[in-house]
């Protein structure tokens, strides 16, 4: 499998991410943001927050906020609960696409596509994203796009990308610096690093596979 994160891919990712004028931070404000919101556990107030920032990504559409906010109720203890496994499972280590398994995880994806309920995987992606940012990579049809791959196969995908790269501690000082800011603790490179190259990889002609 041809590894797709490189310097090049990196820094055309990075192009495209300035062109679409997205979060000059990389998103480092909002990681901030739900790592502060997990605090106090998985409940009504963390969701509301959660689907404001969800509708933001553009992740709900057509659904208004209202529906997902009922839908997403009925699962918060669920969703606790796959939670709190997780973080057991990996003890002391925050968990993250390193040291996690799918098989660990599919009953976390698998609850939040109930929520929305749609075929598409873009909604679960970003909100397990936002619920474990360094576990779940998101998915975007625009600028990634996984063709016939399912999520769990994206999600390996992404794994194996990741742990067989010699360029990942050079993009990760790389990403730091252009942050330009305090970064949060728990910042997810492992993931915003492959999601950019594979961004770049799309725009330089490099599939997925």
């Amino acid at each position: 499998m041809r590894n797709l994160i490189t310097i090049q891919n990196f820094n055309t990712g990075i192009e495209v991410w300035t062109q679409k004028k997205w979060d000059s931070d990389f998103h480092n404000s909002t990681y901030r943001i739900l790592s502060n919101l997990k605090q106090n556990g998985l409940g009504e107030h963390w969701w509301i927050e959660m689907v404001n920032i969800l509708w933001s990504w553009r992740a709900i559409r057509p659904l208004p906020k209202s529906e997902i906010i009922l839908r997403g109720k009925a699962y918060l203890a669920e969703l606790q609960g796959e939670y709190n496994s997780l973080l057991a499972r990996t003890e002391e280590k925050k968990p993250s696409i390193e040291n996690t398994d799918w098989k660990a995880l599919q009953n976390i994806f698998r609850v939040a596509s109930k929520i929305k309920n749609v075929k598409s995987p873009v909604f679960a992606s970003k909100f397990c994203h936002f619920l474990l940012p360094n576990v779940f990579p998101v998915i975007d049809q625009e600028v990634i796009g996984i063709n016939n791959m399912t999520y769990e196969n994206y999600w390996h995908f992404c794994q194996t990308q990741w742990l067989q790269s010699n360029e990942k501690t050079k993009l990760t000082e790389i990403l730091k610096g252009r942050i330009g800011d305090t970064v949060v603790d728990d910042y997810p490179y492992c993931t915003k690093v492959t999601e950019i190259c594979i961004i770049g990889s799309k725009t330089n002609n490099s599939s997925i596979r």
